[in-house]
């Protein structure tokens, strides 16, 4: 008996999994994250010296680049529960620091 429900119980979790349609790989979903790490590359590339006059905004564009990089590699990557998690509050709190740089070179922009 416990042989027979075995095998409908096995017939029955084979047929929901071929039932269920598999997930199609999306390219280019992330076409606008990859447009921006290559945006803001290029200025970091291009404008380096200009950014060093000005460490605040050479940081806020650094940490920018860090943050997009991460939110790409935790979309793509097969990760665990816990190095997802970590990855969030990675960028949760670069973001904040970002927020932060910018409203410090906002204030000293319309200060001077």
């Amino acid at each position: 008996m416990a042989r027979m429900s075995k095998r409908i119980s096995n017939k029955i979790h084979k047929a929901k999994e071929e039932q269920q349609p598999q997930e199609k790989k999306k390219y280019g979903k992330d076409i606008w994250l990859i447009i921006l790490i290559a945006l803001n590359f290029f200025l970091l590339a291009t404008s380096w010296q200009m950014l060093l006059e000005s460490p605040t905004n050479f940081a806020t564009y650094f940490l920018l680049e860090i943050v997009l990089i991460i939110m790409y590699v935790s979309r793509h990557a097969n990760l665990s529960e816990n190095v997802s998690k970590w990855l969030f509050r990675g960028q949760v709190f670069f973001m904040a620091i970002i927020l932060i740089l910018f409203i410090y070179n906002a204030g000293l922009y319309f200060m001077n």
